[in-house]
């Protein structure tokens, strides 16, 4: 579904942050971004999500050349993006305005399957976090993308929250046959999100490193999860330490 080819992409031009850098994203696919602070998580996403142009190479979806946002990409991000003087519903019903799409129908859908319908009529500043991110992703989910890009959309909460939420993409992504991104940095989230990993290190990004997800089960206190994570970081820091 995505594809990057031999891009290069710097704000510095002395110090790139991708350099003929290719990967390959399938059609349905979840995928982890994982790597630390600066490493260029959130500017990946910002190139696939159009917002950013690499200064050579070229990025396609669907076999398209990608020349800025496209229509059937949602991008959530960690900061919730709701208008504070909008009712969670109408915050939800943003991007249906321009379309002649019945927004009742849609949006009371989403906001019932994603556990929100009895704060749709209160504003922002009333709901907990989870509540305010998950409206995000009903506003994403209304549009019908077929790509959701994700920038740690969970790292400002506590952790029954952000674990309530993790799943709620793993089922999404099951559900919905929706291609999934998500940035973020911690492993734990990680393997429980994707079903591969990409993670970046230190810049300048040449050749993908990539780590096949071959999980049998995503019970955060399975045995086989939680060895895999560890695996996974001390993998992880034995690469960091070769850099460093």
């Amino acid at each position: 579904m995505i594809d990057l080819e031999h891009i290069t992409f710097f704000y510095e031009k002395k110090r790139p942050l991708f350099e003929r850098f290719s990967f390959s994203i399938t059609k349905g696919e979840s995928l982890a971004v994982l790597g630390p602070s600066g490493c260029g998580k959130t500017t990946f996403l910002y190139l696939i999500a159009g917002l950013l142009s690499p200064q050579e190479g070229k990025i396609k979806v669907e076999d398209q050349e990608l020349r800025g946002p496209r229509e059937k990409t949602a991008l959530i991000l960690q900061e919730y993006g709701l208008l504070p003087w909008k009712t969670i519903k109408e915050n939800v019903e943003l991007g249906l305005k321009f379309r002649r799409v019945s927004k009742d129908s849609l949006s009371d859908h989403w906001l019932k399957k994603l556990g929100i319908s009895d704060v749709k009529d209160k504003y922002p500043h009333q709901v907990s976090g989870g509540q305010k991110q998950r409206a995000a992703i009903a506003r994403s989910l209304v549009l019908k993308p077929d790509l959701i890009l994700m920038d740690e959309p969970f790292s400002s909460l506590d952790a029954p929250t952000r674990e309530n939420l993790q799943k709620l993409i793993v089922d999404l992504h099951k559900d919905e046959n929706l291609t999934i991104v998500l940035v973020t940095h911690t492993i734990e989230e990680a393997v429980y999100v994707g079903q591969r990993i990409l993670v970046l290190l230190d810049p300048p990004h040449v050749e993908p490193l990539v780590i096949e997800n071959e999980k049998k089960t995503i019970d955060r206190y399975d045995k086989n999860f939680i060895s895999l994570c560890s695996e996974l970081r001390s993998y992880i820091e034995k690469l960091w330490n070769r850099k460093v």
